[in-house]
């Protein structure tokens, strides 16, 4: 598994994949679905069905995706892992650096892990501005 990882250069692009799917996803429920009224139950109408299929994709994806770093990750190595670094104000000397350790592995597994069971939890028990929510 490690080997297909490291093919598809998973240490180089995962990190940053793993911020901008939320975001992106966020912006697609806002957009989705129908305007509803305040007071409408969107779950007996059927207008949080989208939204929250949405959502449940979107965190599944996410949690998917974190997944291989726990296989690309090598607990032999001290360092930063799976790192990425870009220079953002080049004149200033900015950069926008992320990196993988132990712990922060694990915090990304549980991050990613919670999302899609909040989202199932929620399933029916959002019933109103469910895209606000979702998003």
């Amino acid at each position: 598994m490690r080997e297909l990882l490291l093919s598809v250069h998973y240490n180089y692009w995962i990190l940053p994949a793993l911020l901008i799917l939320p975001l992106l996803g966020a912006a697609l429920v806002l957009v989705s679905g129908r305007a509803s009224a305040p007071d409408e139950d969107e779950v007996a109408s059927g207008a949080a069905a989208g939204p929250r299929r949405l959502a449940t994709i979107v965190f599944a994806l996410e949690f998917l995706l974190s997944l291989g770093l726990w296989w690309a990750f090598d607990p032999s190595y001290a360092g930063w892992q799976q790192s990425f670094d870009l220079k953002w104000i080049p004149a200033w000397g900015i950069r926008f650096t992320l990196g993988l350790d132990g712990i922060s592995l694990m915090m990304v597994l549980l991050t990613t892990f919670i999302m899609l069971l909040a989202s199932y939890g929620s399933w029916t028990y959002i019933r109103r501005k469910t895209r606000s929510y979702y998003a």
